[in-house]
């Protein structure tokens, strides 16, 4: 990615010194499995990023990275397992067995698969 895909920020940035931004990470085991089928490829997203572009990027267009990290979201077992559908079938079989075996499917889950980024970031 070239620094231009952030010069929409520059007005804001002086505004706010500091800038949190998420994103889905195209450097993720997820997205390697998945290929095509990755949650995080989707039509609106216009460049993808890895950690290490993302900090190269945002370096070179004048921000100091605070944080990085992985984060995850919560469902219900239930519904993580409706959308697990581009999983290898093996995966599928065997998680949904355990799901309906043990009656989970409206517990709640938090899971980070490491496939989504958060930084904060501050201008220098």
């Amino acid at each position: 990615p070239k620094p231009e895909v952030l010069l929409p920020l520059s007005s804001v940035s002086c505004a706010r010194p500091r800038q949190v931004w998420f994103t889905p990470n195209i450097a993720s085991l997820s997205a390697w499995a998945l290929g095509s089928r990755w949650w995080g490829l989707r039509p609106a997203h216009l460049t993808y990023f890895s950690p290490l572009t993302l900090g190269r990027l945002l370096d070179e267009t004048g921000f100091a990275v605070r944080q990085m990290r992985s984060y995850g979201r919560i469902f219900t077992y239930g519904y993580w397992l409706s959308r697990i559908r581009n999983y290898p079938w093996p995966v599928r079989r065997a998680v949904g067995g355990l799901v309906h075996g043990l009656g989970l499917e409206d517990k709640i889950l938090y899971i980070d698969t490491r496939d989504s980024v958060e930084v904060i970031a501050a201008r220098r």
